[in-house]
């Protein structure tokens, strides 16, 4: 977020009622941190806008999605005076999905004809998001047969974006061919063909890789699959599976490029974090949690050349990870 800062959602059980955090800190070490207190668990987040891209001067603006299918905005500043992080509350979009928002991804350089982020529900539909408004340009219904759990936009064309979802499949959807919040669209892309693997089970995340040549897909089986989207077909377009790594014990819940080169991120219920490099892949791995779940993963943007690592995890903690 803003590249000097990190940050991400929190969930907790307290007595009957799920509640959570907004959570940012500082990318040098983790510290100052600040947090802010939400009414319902966070499932997901993304930084929508940076100093650099948005009309405020300072502000950080955070989307997140909880479980309660609201998709809340945040700004998040500087104190003047102590320099810590102040996370602030901008808006919500109450029954934004029916059920939790289980992914939320912000477009890599968003335009005025485009939408800002993209949202993915329990309820098995792709929301397409104006944040200047917080309104809902897109409604992709049924876009996966139960939840969609991951999304990611495309990092040069923004009007991309890629979803996975509990049936396993991975597909790839054109906003401009896609029309008002009643649609229910058909895919450009999707996985399909005689290379499906089979026994991977759900597909819980997906990301472009920089080029935006291929797609990462992590599934239950605890496999990364990297699907090529150069191919084509009659129809929707094949996504024909490139590769696939091993990299966990149990699922995979979060992957992340790094900015600056080819070296995938990933973290799973087995509670590793691994880094996945090379065109045949070396895995380096690392488990920062203990015997946690790790359940998200990010790099920051790379100074004097280098990205670092964080990851987070179900023993509540943001960590630096040096693999």
């Amino acid at each position: 977020a803003g590249g000097s800062l990190v940050a991400c959602g929190a969930s907790g059980f307290n007595g009957r009622l799920w509640s959570g955090a907004i959570v940012v800190a500082g990318a040098d070490g983790l510290g100052l941190t600040g947090s802010a207190p939400t009414r319902a668990g966070i499932c997901a987040l993304a930084c929508v806008s940076s100093p650099a891209s948005s009309s405020s001067s300072s502000a950080v603006i955070l989307a997140s999605g909880n479980d309660a299918g609201a998709v809340e905005l945040w700004s998040c500043v500087a104190d003047g005076a102590s320099g810590r992080p102040e996370v602030r509350h901008v808006g919500d979009a109450k029954g934004a999905h029916d059920g939790a928002v289980t992914s939320v991804s912000a477009s890599p350089a968003p335009r005025p004809d485009a939408f800002a982020f993209a949202t993915g529900g329990a309820d098995g539909h792709l929301g397409l998001w104006d944040a200047s408004a917080l309104r809902r340009i897109v409604c992709v219904q049924h876009a996966h047969v139960g939840a969609v759990h991951g999304t990611a936009v495309h990092p040069t064309d923004g009007n991309l974006v890629a979803t996975a979802g509990e049936d396993g499949a991975v597909r790839v959807w054109d906003a401009r061919a896609m029309g008002g919040c009643s649609s229910s669209g058909t895919a450009q892309m999707q996985r399909s063909g005689d290379d499906i693997r089979r026994n991977m089970g759900r597909a819980f995340a997906v990301e472009w890789c920089r080029e935006g040549a291929s797609i990462a897909v992590g599934y239950e089986s605890g496999e990364v699959c990297f699907l090529d989207v150069r191919s084509s077909s009659t129809g929707p377009r094949g996504l024909d599976t490139r590769g696939v790594v091993k990299a966990h014990s149990d699922a995979v819940r979060a992957l992340a490029w790094d900015p600056e080169s080819l070296r995938l991120a990933s973290c799973g219920d087995d509670g590793v974090t691994a880094c996945h490099s090379g065109e045949v892949p070396v895995t380096t791995s690392a488990s920062v949690h203990g015997e946690n779940y790790a359940r998200c993963v990010m790099w920051s943007s790379p100074r004097e050349g280098v990205a670092q690592l964080y990851s987070g995890g179900w023993d509540g903690a943001l960590r630096v990870v040096a693999i």
